[in-house]
């Protein structure tokens, strides 16, 4: 009989018995997600059935916000110490759950600012993942008027911004040394530099301090007007072709120039890549590369070339029209390339495929004194915008095309800011802090992976 398989209790249900076999009975208070929520049931004469609540499992008197029926407002029930209220700690979570983490949340960048060299300029960085290293090269005179010419160098820093490699000298005579870029190529550094103000060198350097043979990658004379080395940057397929692209200026005449160095280090012709086009930055992405730049003649912001291996253009386009723009960045999160472009009163963002289709943007931001100086992927596939114009400085933008936060990285000025890392590994920065005869030179930060930590 029924009766004798009852334990009496209504919130278990009904027993049955069946054929002799006691059955368990359902549970009158129904709950359709019992892993993030939970009912409560009052025994009595029949089950008195309470409201569906989102469950605490880990105990820490917040109940789960996964809960879709009464969500609660603890964003991970899984781990005590997270919870409303909560310290928030530099770790990539929201500690706290008020949906912001970390930097977002208040917390500051690591670390302190340090002079790398007094009276340098024309530095750059890149990070070696191999071996967990910075390389920085930079100009700095051979003379006690620290007066032009000068040679061009490079350091290596370890995570703690701590010089592991003394200044390898990159040049061995004193000259008019123009920009430097840096790119970390799998198993070296890969250098392109200003030599005697219109000479283009290449070399690679291991962070352990070993330099390949200088090669003149592109002199005075081998392309119509080639004279002045305004801005330079580089980087490289894996494994192929590194990809070099620069600023040429002479007089009013503007043009954005390219090349790459095999493998093997021996560079290609010239590339003509943007007309009137100034400050341009190239990134790699599956297998080729993308150059970005703006064109001051005509007023248009952004331009952008997505090019082979062999540096063959495969379509360039126009990504925005607004005219009294400054410098264009661009950087790739390894799907897509994310490029970033600000004029007098607001930031732009857009990311674009390897083969030029557009993505997502562009964003716009009203923002001022923020103009963008560099670019580098972060670890959730996003993208960090860094800046020098009134202050050292930072803003975060979803690959979506979301921005997130500006904060402060050095309350100091400084000009041509490059940052490093990123992508789940430490970031580097490197400034230009002042004029050539400025004491405080060149200046590095490093920063964690959460940028705080």
């Amino acid at each position: 009989m029924d009766a004798d398989c009852s334990d009496g209790k209504a919130c278990n249900g009904v027993e049955k018995c069946t054929t002799g076999t006691c059955h368990a009975g359902t549970p009158p208070c129904s709950n359709a997600d019992p892993v993030n929520c939970v009912v409560t049931c009052t025994e009595g004469a029949s089950a008195v059935c309470g409201a569906v609540q989102g469950i605490d499992a880990d105990g820490d008197g917040y109940r789960s916000s996964s809960c879709a029926a009464a969500p609660g407002n603890d964003c991970n029930d899984s781990k005590a110490a997270i919870h409303p209220g909560a310290t928030e700690i530099c770790d990539g979570v929201d500690n706290d759950c008020n949906g912001k983490i970390d930097i977002a949340d208040g917390l500051k960048p690591l670390g302190t600012s340090a002079v790398l060299w007094s009276n340098a300029l024309n530095s750059s960085i890149a990070y070696s993942p191999t071996d967990n290293v910075f390389g920085v090269p930079l100009s700095k005179p051979d003379n006690a008027a620290s007066a032009a010419p000068y040679n061009t160098y490079l350091f290596v820093l370890d995570t703690t911004n701590t010089k592991t490699i003394f200044p390898v000298a990159l040049t061995s005579v004193a000259n008019f040394s123009g920009p430097t870029a840096i790119t970390w190529g799998g198993s070296d550094f890969g250098i392109a530099y200003g030599d005697d103000n219109s000479d283009l060198k290449f070399r690679r350097v291991t962070s352990s301090g070993t330099a390949s043979a200088q090669v003149s990658a592109a002199n005075d004379g081998d392309y119509p007007s080639l004279d002045l080395l305004v801005s330079l940057s580089i980087a490289r397929v894996p494994g192929g072709n590194w990809g070099i692209v620069w600023h040429e200026a002479f007089q009013s005449y503007h043009n954005v120039l390219g090349l790459t160095v095999s493998a093997a280090d021996v560079p290609s012709g010239i590339f003509p890549i943007g007309t009137a086009g100034v400050r341009a930055q190239i990134a790699s992405l599956n297998g080729g590369f993308g150059v970005a730049w703006y064109e001051s003649g005509t007023g248009t912001s952004a331009g952008m070339s997505n090019r082979t291996s062999a540096f063959v253009s495969s379509k360039t386009q126009t990504l925005s029209t607004t005219a009294g723009s400054t410098k264009t960045v661009i950087a790739s999160n390894g799907t897509v390339y994310g490029v970033a472009w600000a004029d007098a009163t607001n930031l732009y963002f857009r990311t674009i495929s390897d083969a030029g289709a557009a993505g997502c943007g562009p964003a716009v931001l009203p923002i001022s004194g923020f103009v963008p100086s560099d670019i580098v992927a972060t670890k959730n596939g996003g993208f960090l915008i860094v800046s020098g114009s009134t202050k050292i400085e930072a803003l975060d933008v979803s690959s979506s095309c979301v921005f997130g936060t500006r904060f402060t990285i050095d309350a100091d000025t400084g000009t041509n800011v490059h940052i490093a890392g990123g992508g789940g590994k430490p970031y580097g920065l490197a400034w230009d802090d002042g004029s050539l005869n400025d004491a405080k030179g060149v200046q590095t930060r490093i920063l964690g992976a959460n940028i705080c930590d």
